[in-house]
């Protein structure tokens, strides 16, 4: 792995993750998004390091991004779920929860 190859910065992310480190986190995250726009987990993660940030209105975009990039994923509309919540949105996180128990069956 290398620097121009997303998965070493979305490992790099994960790593930060676990460390509890949101913000290097999301910055890897991000890094791993702009050398591969299409690879839904780099978005989902994205989003979720900006879930632990409390920047739950900013996360909203990565998870669609995901859910555009594949849909029949249910974390992802889980994830936005929970963020869509935590913002008040109660109604669309509704939705969202929904759609991630249907795609679980």
């Amino acid at each position: 792995l290398n620097s121009t190859n997303p998965d070493y910065w979305n490992i790099k992310g994960n790593a930060f993750y676990v460390l509890g480190k949101y913000d290097e986190a999301f910055k890897a995250y991000d890094q791993a998004i702009k050398l591969n726009l299409t690879n839904p987990v780099y978005w989902n993660n994205k989003g979720y390091a900006l879930s632990y940030l409390k920047r739950y209105n900013e996360s909203i975009y990565p998870y669609d991004q995901a859910i555009k990039l594949n849909s029949s994923e249910p974390v992802y509309w889980n994830n936005k779920g929970y963020a869509l919540k935590f913002l008040g949105r109660t109604t669309e996180a509704n939705a969202a929860f929904t759609m991630a128990k249907e795609l679980e069956v």
